[in-house]
């Protein structure tokens, strides 16, 4: 026999505490949890994507790439814009966050807190950035200055510390660093003045940024 809403509502309102209420609560918890974790099962590195019509800022919507792989916890992940999604927004006058140098035929979408879980393969991926207009470096670490290297060496960045793969330098953004996870791995947020002008990015935002971010150029790679 099933158990229809209201049997389930009738039963919590006669529950005799606090405490009773908040076990239904976890319960319910735990049941979106797996839900969530079922429907976005589908979302896998390598799989093409659109970004659905809910993400903020609008200008991002509808955009079309590809997933890329998942962070630690599996609550986030890369998505790399196809050419012509990078086309559009490199040309989309609304677009005041994301800087695309010319001639880059896809652009990285970092990884970035959702506002929500992952969607599900029949949403699309969203993944907003936190990049706002960048300035270009003006020195390299060691003191070399950038205009001294040729003009025809390319910027490679590393996966990782140990150099596991290598991918060119894409774009670049002025954000906000923390060291969310350890001294050495953390997060970006945006800038002061952008969350000030956007009310979208604020509520995005909304449960804070750490006091411990500080100012940074964030590069990002081509894959």
């Amino acid at each position: 026999m099933s158990i229809g809403i209201d049997e389930v509502r009738a039963f919590i309102g006669q529950l005799p505490d606090a405490a009773a209420v908040a076990q239904v609560q976890e319960a319910a918890a735990r049941r979106l949890g797996e839900l969530d974790k079922a429907a976005h099962d589908g979302i896998v590195a390598g799989r093409r994507a659109r970004i659905n019509d809910s993400l903020r800022p609008a200008f991002l919507r509808r955009l079309t790439g590809t997933v890329q792989e998942r962070n630690r916890t599996g609550t986030r992940a890369g998505f790399l814009l196809d050419e012509e999604s990078t086309r559009l927004l490199r040309t989309d006058p609304r677009n005041n966050r994301y800087r695309i140098p010319g001639g880059h035929q896809a652009l990285p979408a970092a990884q970035q807190r959702h506002p929500g879980p992952l969607p599900g393969p029949d949403r699309g991926l969203t993944a907003p950035c936190t990049a706002g207009q960048g300035r270009a470096p003006t020195a390299l670490p060691g003191g070399a200055n950038s205009r001294a290297l040729p003009g025809t060496n390319l910027v490679v960045l590393s996966r990782d510390t140990e150099g596991n793969g290598y991918s060119p330098f894409a774009t670049y953004s002025n954000a906000r660093y923390a060291p969310t996870y350890s001294d050495a791995v953390g997060e970006v947020y945006p800038l002061p003045e952008e969350l000030e002008q956007d009310k979208e990015l604020r509520d995005l935002y909304a449960d804070g940024i750490p006091d411990s971010a500080v100012p940074a150029l964030v590069l990002y790679p081509l894959g």
